[in-house]
């Protein structure tokens, strides 16, 4: 492994932070990604480890992507920036994440993603309380144009939306945790390392972004399902214990005990409870369940699955078609219409511009993402899936490299297993 990597991955997860700072035309991290993306590719065409296959797969998905959003007669705009994204930025952010442990002792890779996470939220505090100077927060943070026509900050730090702050946080400290528990990598004292997480859970809360205790929820009672239907057809009167002790699946589910489990479903509900009735402002009310029922994810939902209706539920109306669409809708729906490209549920909204194909195409990323050797290979896909049919991050390229990221665990042992054999 080249030392030099640990710091191209620390520099691009910061890098990609900064959703305002542009170069070329394009986001600084889109730009370093890229450069990243070379940089793998050619440390891999010299140790002959490129994967075709990969790229192939993504590239293929791509093309017949934009061949149907091209068929589409419908109005549209921006069309082309989806093309670029699912033929370049897409695809090599997949591929980035897919080789980080490969390119990256996974005891630096862990230290990189909390650093990193440490980063966020230090900028997101500094920026939030206005201890930066105000010439350097204009330039660095996305002002959004708030309710009486001002611009305001929210618990963002630089990125474009507190949306992405708490996705970029939640999934990369995720990541950390899990390859800690897989390697048993932990130090002597972890009494820092609590008060870290601790630390995290509070920013977490002020992003006030509740899709990731929702799914956190989802994620824990998926593992219950899954050791329970495993258990049930492993475990049967003609196979011995030892036998059953030696499926790989059952042998990372058994150490879940599903006492505890519950229990931490319980706590990650009581806790969003506790922070909800706290909050000056809190996460869920009634008016606003009533509000986004009638004016904001309801209506967007209702009208979405129509035009997936009205299209023989085959979709493909063309990337750029939401902005376009909802731009000149009759009605006002809260979050769509002019500068917003995506509708808030990832997979109606893929199903609707790049029809039925689209859709398979990512449930295909999240299927050969997903392995139930291991924690990570487990809890990584499944948390990414609950969380785009609330928010539209398959835009979002921390949303691949983390995918990838999964995957690329599964290729490494895969691979090891086949050397052993």
């Amino acid at each position: 492994m080249k030392s030099y990597f640990k710091y191209i991955y620390f520099f691009l997860f910061i890098l990609l932070s900064f959703t305002e700072i542009k170069f070329a035309g394009m986001r600084v991290g889109q730009v370093f990604l890229l450069f990243t993306f070379i940089l793998i590719i050619i440390d891999d065409y010299n140790n002959k480890q490129i994967d075709w296959e990969l790229i192939f797969f993504f590239e293929l998905g791509a093309i017949v992507m934009i061949l149907i959003s091209l068929n589409s007669i419908e109005g549209k705009i921006d069309e082309y920036k989806f093309f670029i994204k699912y033929v370049i930025v897409f695809m090599a952010s997949f591929y980035i994440g897919a080789k980080a442990l490969q390119k990256v002792e996974v005891k630096d890779f862990i230290t990189i993603l909390e650093s990193v996470v440490a980063f966020y939220i230090i900028m997101a505090f500094l920026i939030y309380f206005h201890l930066l100077p105000d010439t350097i927060i204009s330039k660095i943070v996305h002002y959004r144009t708030g309710y009486g026509g001002y611009k305001y900050l929210e618990f963002q730090g630089t990125f474009h939306e507190a949306i992405w702050l708490a996705l970029a946080i939640y999934i990369a400290s995720l990541s950390a945790f899990l390859l800690r528990f897989r390697f048993h990598i932990f130090p002597k004292n972890r009494n820092l390392l609590y008060l870290y997480y601790i630390i995290v859970f509070i920013s977490l809360v002020l992003t006030k972004n509740k899709t990731v205790f929702l799914s956190l929820i989802f994620a824990a009672i998926f593992l219950f399902f899954l050791k329970s239907s495993l258990t049930l057809i492993y475990s049967n009167y003609y196979k011995r214990e030892e036998l059953v002790e030696n499926i790989p699946a059952l042998k990372t589910l058994n150490k879940i005990n599903m006492i505890n489990l519950l229990f931490f479903t319980l706590f990650v509900g009581l806790i969003f409870y506790i922070a909800n009735e706290l909050l000056p402002e809190p996460l869920i009310t009634k008016k606003l369940l009533l509000t986004k029922l009638k004016h904001e994810r309801g209506e967007a939902f209702v009208v979405t699955w129509h035009l997936i209706e009205k299209s023989n539920f085959f979709g493909g109306y063309g990337f750029g078609f939401v902005e376009d669409f909802f731009s000149h809708y009759p009605t006002t729906i809260i979050g769509l219409g002019q500068h917003v490209s995506m509708i808030f549920n990832s997979y109606l909204d893929i199903w609707l511009s790049a029809s039925i194909f689209g859709l398979i195409f990512h449930l295909l990323l999240l299927y050969i993402s997903f392995s139930s050797r291991y924690f990570l290979t487990i809890v990584l896909p499944v948390v990414l899936f609950a969380f785009a049919n609330f928010n539209p991050i398959v835009g979002d390229e921390n949303y691949y490299i983390f995918l990838g990221l999964s995957y690329g665990l599964i290729q490494k042992y895969q691979k090891q297993r086949e050397e052993y054999v």
